[in-house]
């Protein structure tokens, strides 16, 4: 008994009134509107998909590229603009000089953005000029943590 003599009305635990009366939506599965509860992703629309899709696979392909260049990159920042590049698109790797007017760097990563990595350091940073690049792309081997800057040759 609550003071005063008068009974409380006590339901049962974990009930709650229907959403028209609680306020509250999702309460009451005999409401419209209120089925099944659902994922984000089933609420967006998105659907799962086959994970083996060429499409899928090619998206998530680990590579490895090895990358020389040659040209005025170096007193231009071209070590530290690779390194940058690479660690922006979430790729594990090194670069060095070589020696005169050259740069060498392996990166590995997902497929998709060691391709754009390649084409980055082919560009590379304003003020330098890169005369000749060579790609190679070969498998990764997991051995990196991050992208590092390595001493020169």
């Amino acid at each position: 008994m609550a003071a005063g003599g008068t009974r409380r009305k006590r339901g049962r635990p974990g009930l709650s009134q229907p959403s028209s009366l609680s306020g509250r939506p999702g309460r009451d599965p005999g409401l419209p509107g209120l089925g099944l509860l659902v994922g984000p992703e089933e609420e967006q629309g998105m659907t799962q998909t086959d994970p083996l899709e060429p499409a899928h696979m090619q998206a998530c392909e680990r590579a490895r590229v090895h990358i020389w260049v040659s040209g005025r990159v170096q007193g231009v920042s071209f070590r530290a603009f690779v390194q940058q590049t690479g660690t922006i698109l979430g790729l594990t790797g090194w670069v060095r000089n070589l020696g005169y007017d050259q740069v060498e760097t392996l990166a590995e990563g997902e497929r998709a953005a060691l391709e754009e990595f390649a084409q980055a350091v082919e560009r590379g940073p304003s003020g330098s000029h890169v005369d000749a690049a060579r790609v190679e792309w070969e498998t990764p081997t997991g051995e990196f943590r991050w992208f590092d800057v390595k001493h020169s040759v």
